[in-house]
């Protein structure tokens, strides 16, 4: 889960770095929030869709461990 907002933060502060550097800050992180938001947001989505179709397994293992990674996925994004 760790690894999967340090990516985000990654894309974030890249975006932040693209921004109109005359701006007042405010503005810097809506044009972050503006480009970025929508990619990390697709991303997260998919991640917990792929470990929720993994929490079907009858594998009891791989049940478990995609039910908790999807969890975690989702409470990582609404973090």
């Amino acid at each position: 889960m760790i690894g999967i907002g340090v990516d985000d933060m990654y894309v974030l502060i890249f975006t932040l770095d693209q921004a109109p550097h005359d701006s007042l800050p405010i503005d810097k992180i809506k044009y972050m929030m503006k480009h970025a938001g929508t990619s990390i947001t697709i991303t997260s989505f998919t991640n917990v869709f792929s470990f929720t179709m993994g929490s079907l397994s009858s594998l009891p293992a791989i049940r478990v461990f995609c039910s908790y990674a999807a969890l975690g996925m989702f409470f990582d994004y609404l973090n």
